[in-house]
């Protein structure tokens, strides 16, 4: 079994806004296996929320804050990395992301980090 990441990055352009994820898994990846999020702008997650699910498994709910997910200089990928397992294999990733105004400078990206693994 390998391991392997799926990233779904976009970029957050003004204040406020929320941004639809709607995309699917690698083909080649057999499970989903954990979840963590890094933001360019550390500011950007205060109080900014991801709701996600895969394969229509709710992962995060609506409202979950995404900072929880998020390293910090204490913390690493490792140590915030929600762990779940799900198909892959081309399901679907949906969820959405609202941004609460908090970020220095607009625009900056966010990048959504999925574990898999394959066979």
């Amino acid at each position: 079994m390998k391991n392997k990441i799926q990233i779904v990055s976009f970029e957050v352009a003004q204040a406020n806004k929320s941004i639809l994820i709607d995309t699917e898994t690698d083909l080649k990846h057999d499970l989903v296996k954990s979840v963590f999020a890094v933001i360019s702008d550390q500011d950007g997650q205060k109080q900014s929320t991801l709701k996600l699910s895969v394969d229509g498994e709710e992962i995060l709910p609506k409202g979950f804050d995404i900072s929880l997910i998020t390293p910090t200089e204490s913390l690493s990928f490792s140590d915030v990395a929600l762990p779940f397992s799900e198909l892959a294999k081309g399901s679907k990733i949906k969820g959405e992301y609202e941004d609460k105004g908090h970020a220095n400078a607009y625009p900056y990206t966010v990048k959504i980090y999925f574990g898999t693994t394959s066979e």
